[in-house]
């Protein structure tokens, strides 16, 4: 019953090519987009 991020893009892309060389990108495996958080509801009725 916990309550996390659910990620939905990360960056994957660990290099890139520009001007001929090839440059490590400082964003590497961060997490750019996130799901909609979970709703939960609960519903009791009680009759006597």
């Amino acid at each position: 019953m916990t309550n996390r991020a659910n990620f939905n893009s990360i960056v994957t892309t660990q290099y890139t090519f520009s001007g001929g060389f090839y440059r490590p990108t400082t964003n590497f495996l961060f997490r750019s987009t996130t799901f909609d958080p979970r709703i939960l509801q609960l519903a009791a009725k009680i009759t006597f």
